[in-house]
């Protein structure tokens, strides 16, 4: 067959299935109904589309909550390069302690606490690209598969399907219009042939539909994984973080008196009267905490009052 004659039928065939589908549209033709079986199969396969679309996007969304980074690396996925390796945010965080801790100084309990807690999110931010490496090959790649590949596939089988439809209720309508035998007999043949088709396209697109029962048991096992993951990273992380706390609590800083250290002059002479107080002279000097005196202040001076009311004044 020629160019010429092949770009003539493929024109007539268009033509003929617009003025069919035009015809049904208005009402003024029959249109071969698929069964029901083969409907629902349709609307399933539509759903589960539907559905892994939604659940592929909130994944992708988790795993790079930045959409200008997920178009880049979506991007260079395509072009099958390797983007650049991104820092996290546990990482840039784990940089910040450790930086904070070398500039305090290690050897201190603070600047020690802070170095521990960066190299433990280094072992977070680790676990963290493993987790999201994990995810994309088990689960993210295999939902994506089944859009990229299967439903299309499943897609243009349809598709193709329709075109046979059309071609079949054609072939019918044709007939019905034919008066002579001679007609008659070529348009029944013509509708053997579109008949004949339009089955074998049937079946084929038939049995693709059938593969989404398949794929719902390949997407559960995918699903089981991806729980399964979710819980070895988050155990992992719980065990790092718990690490972390036993060997915070275990460092302690030198003890700090938290008791007033002053040293104190006595205005004038006093006799202890009891066991809590004390006999001083006047002019004398004590240094240190005095706990068992309550302290007020006045004016510039304070008052320290024991049982007696002992009056003295810090020295300054």
């Amino acid at each position: 067959m020629d160019l010429g004659k092949k770009l003539t039928n493929n024109f007539t065939g268009v033509f003929t299935r617009a003025k069919q589908y035009t015809q049904e549209v208005l009402g003024t033709s029959e249109k071969t109904a698929l069964d029901k079986s083969f409907e629902e199969l349709v609307e399933k396969c539509e759903k589960t589309r539907i559905s892994t679309e939604k659940i592929l996007d909130k994944v992708e969304t988790i795993l790079q909550p930045n959409p200008n980074v997920r178009a880049e690396e979506f991007l260079l996925e395509k072009m099958e390069k390797k983007g650049q390796n991104r820092k996290s945010s546990f990482d840039i965080l784990s940089e910040e302690f450790i930086e904070a801790a070398s500039d305090l100084g290690i050897d201190l309990p603070y600047g020690n606490a802070l170095l521990k807690t960066g190299k433990t999110f280094q072992n977070i931010a680790r676990a963290e690209k493993e987790y999201v490496r994990t995810i994309l090959l088990q689960y993210v790649q295999p939902l994506r598969k089944f859009l990229e590949n299967d439903f299309k596939a499943i897609d243009k089988e349809r598709k193709l399907l329709e075109i046979k439809r059309l071609d079949l209720d054609a072939c019918k309508s044709k007939l019905k219009k034919m008066k002579t035998a001679e007609t008659k007999a070529q348009a029944e043949q013509e509708l053997r042939v579109a008949q004949a088709e339009f089955d074998r396209q049937f079946e084929t697109a038939r049995l693709l539909l059938d593969g989404v029962n398949t794929t719902h048991a390949s997407h559960l096992r995918c699903l089981q994984h991806f729980a399964e993951f979710h819980n070895q990273y988050y155990s992992q992380c719980h065990q790092y973080m718990a690490e972390l706390q036993r060997q915070l609590n275990a460092l302690t800083f030198p003890e700090e008196s938290t008791q007033e250290i002053r040293q104190w002059k006595f205005v004038k002479d006093r006799t202890e009267e009891s066991i809590t107080e004390l006999s001083v002279k006047m002019n004398e000097t004590l240094t240190g905490a005095i706990p068992q005196w309550n302290v007020s202040t006045l004016g510039n001076q304070k008052e320290i009052a024991s049982a007696s009311c002992l009056e003295i004044k810090p020295t300054e």
